[in-house]
């Protein structure tokens, strides 16, 4: 699970390292000993871009960028099959943002991990998704696959037909967002 807000998945008071740590040894299945724990976070570390010398460091010397690839790199800790991301760009800047996102990708693609990107964001799920649902009082309202264009990254949601959704909700963020039809 990526969660929306690093600060409060992180503990304070513990180095960031010592958190991934905490996660392998947890769930340590292959039986790893310590020295081999150690390595598979720094390995996890620089797979999310996080130089392996700051694994020392406590989360308030991380910038909010470096904080939400630290909850990546616990979260692919254990290899998942299944990656829930809650927002995991909302607090970040737009060229932060880009980044995470990209690298997030990559990882998804590394590790053959699925993932449910939980967002509001239209321009997330438009650069990121490849079926997308849109829920409303807690019920899939919508669904749809998305088309990759071959020309750029623009995605562009499949949809019978724009102009006569089931709620007005989906036509007013589609006017907001980067989709277009």
């Amino acid at each position: 699970m990526i969660f929306q807000d690093p600060m409060t998945s992180l503990n304070p008071v513990i180095p960031v390292g010592e958190q991934v740590a905490e996660m392998l040894e947890l769930h340590n299945e292959e039986k790893l000993d310590r020295s081999s724990i150690n390595q598979k976070v720094d390995e996890l570390f620089e797979m999310v871009g996080i130089p392996r010398a700051r694994k020392h460091e406590y989360p308030h010397q991380f910038s909010g960028g470096m904080k939400q690839r630290a909850v990546i790199a616990i979260a692919l800790a254990c290899r998942p099959e299944l990656l829930v991301a809650d927002e995991p760009t909302t607090a970040l800047d737009v060229t932060i943002q880009a980044q995470v996102l990209a690298m997030m990708d990559d990882l998804k693609k590394k590790f053959g991990t699925s993932m449910i990107m939980i967002t509001h964001d239209l321009g997330i799920v438009a650069e990121t998704c490849d079926i997308v649902a849109v829920m409303y009082a807690g019920e899939i309202v919508e669904q749809a696959l998305c088309l990759i264009s071959l020309r750029g990254k623009s995605t562009i949601p499949i949809r019978k037909d724009y102009s006569d959704p089931s709620l007005g909700w989906t036509v007013r963020k589609n006017v907001s967002g980067p989709l277009t039809a």
